[in-house]
């Protein structure tokens, strides 16, 4: 898989290299990118002593640098012929919190790098098709957080900010465009699997127990797991637009499987944590509708999952997924974004998950629910053009946890933008957001792009 990656970004880097991208580059407008200074601050233990985060972090520091030095995003784009571009990102970053983070670290532990994004773009093949092969953002649905259909590019939990590209993930995919007007049809391949980079947190031990994580086990690359997909696009009268989506895959969301010697009915001897990725096929709708200021939105989704007969607690139940919300400009300055969704899993047993997998005399507020309800808003307020505050939460509401992403984006002058703000998790131990708790984080970056 690593090979795979390193030899498309070899490849992407030689077409720069190319006579045609060599002219673009003496004309100024290949080469761009970024220099940004950032620290990102532990506060879970604060978070925690104020009563916000539900669980007690007294054995940690007050506040620590989870993250803190310099990142360099350098960009390759440019046109090769009137028809065809490529467009390439990497990432140079020293990490000074991971170089000192162990007694026995070197200087040389927080260097790394990362090939990003980069793809070839060919456009009007015969008139009617384009062709983006690489590594891309590919963004399903209507809705940027808490939709039914965005389940292709991974999220990036360990690395939440203010921009898109710290908190989700391009995956290596051939996506292919047919343009029938005012019908599109979007064909997707994606040979090599990019799951969600999400801390895992394993339960405490107890008693003589012996808890173990495992490596996760990713689907291997092979033509049996090349996940593929399809989307249909068509106008909805005048003001409006509807998509029609397949896709067979896998859930970038790991299943976690414990595997253990039982001691008795409850309490195995040893516990093996492995973490799994499963496959799913999933068939959506989707919809927009414009109604002067307001956008309406809409999405569903049937998701088919390996639990065949809604027996394996293992195995994410087959569940449908509907979520309907809005895009308001209030205001030249101030926009609104509303969400409402609802999951329904379909063949599920919870008395029998809960006798599996708890001890009937303790409280139950962590095994899955049939029915499961979320809601996100999201506020963009611009007193000045070079100010930005947001302020976005999404709440699981039976479960009572949340997250909050709040952030200023400043232009101090053209080119350096300053960005400040947290990302906070809160909930039971257990649920979703309550197992993120511990990755709470203030987050400061200073960026100059160039």
């Amino acid at each position: 898989m690593h090979r795979f990656r390193l030899i498309a970004a070899i490849g992407l880097f030689l077409v720069a290299t190319t006579p045609a991208a060599a002219h673009a580059f003496e004309l100024g407008n290949i080469l761009s990118g970024y220099v940004m200074a950032f620290d990102y601050l532990d506060i879970s233990r604060p978070l925690g002593e104020i009563g916000f985060a539900e669980g007690s972090y007294n054995d940690k520091p007050w506040v620590s640098h989870d993250r803190a030095g310099l990142r360099l995003q350098l960009r390759l784009a440019g046109d090769i012929t009137n028809d065809v571009s490529f467009d390439t990102s990497i990432n140079f970053q020293y990490d000074v919190a991971e170089a000192v983070r162990q007694p026995t670290s070197s200087a040389t532990d927080g260097m790394s790098f990362f090939f990003k994004e980069g793809f070839i773009s060919v456009r009007n093949i015969l008139d009617y098709f384009d062709l983006k092969v690489g590594r891309q953002y590919v963004f399903w649905g209507k809705f940027e957080w808490g939709g039914a259909l965005d389940i292709v590019s991974g999220w990036n939990y360990a690395a939440m900010s203010a921009e898109k590209e710290n908190f989700r993930l391009a995956v290596d995919a051939v996506r292919l465009w047919m343009n029938f007007d005012p019908v599109t049809i979007e064909l997707l391949v994606i040979p090599v699997f990019t799951p969600n980079k999400m801390p895992l947190e394993l339960p405490e031990k107890a008693g003589p127990s012996t808890v173990v994580q495992n490596d996760a086990a990713l689907p291997s690359t092979s033509f049996v797991n090349t996940e593929v997909g399809a989307k249909v696009a068509f106008p909805l009268g005048s003001d409006g637009e509807m998509a029609l989506y397949y896709f067979r895959g896998f859930d970038r969301t790991f299943s976690m499987v414990v595997e253990g010697k039982p001691d008795d009915a409850y309490i195995p001897e040893d516990l093996v944590f492995t973490p799994t990725y499963n496959s799913l096929q999933v068939a959506g709708i989707d919809a927009e509708y414009i109604a002067g200021p307001v956008m309406l939105l809409f999405e569903g989704a049937y998701f088919h999952t390996e639990d065949e007969d809604g027996e394996d607690i293992f195995v994410k139940n087959k569940h449908m997924k509907l979520a309907t919300g809005f895009e308001w400009e209030a205001t030249s300055k101030l926009s609104v974004t509303g969400l409402y969704s609802y999951t329904r899993l379909l063949q599920y047993d919870r008395n029998r998950e809960w006798h599996m997998v708890k001890n009937p005399g303790t409280p139950d507020p962590y095994v899955a629910r049939t029915n499961q309800h979320k809601a996100m808003y999201r506020l963009r307020y611009y007193p000045i053009q070079e100010l930005s505050l947001q302020l976005m939460q999404i709440f699981n509401i039976p479960d009572g946890d949340f997250m909050t992403l709040g952030f200023v984006s400043w232009e101090i002058v053209s080119g350096l933008k300053l960005y400040t703000g947290l990302v906070a998790f809160r909930g039971p131990n257990g649920t979703t957001f309550g197992r993120l708790e511990e990755q709470s984080r203030w987050f400061t970056e200073l960026k100059y792009s160039f």
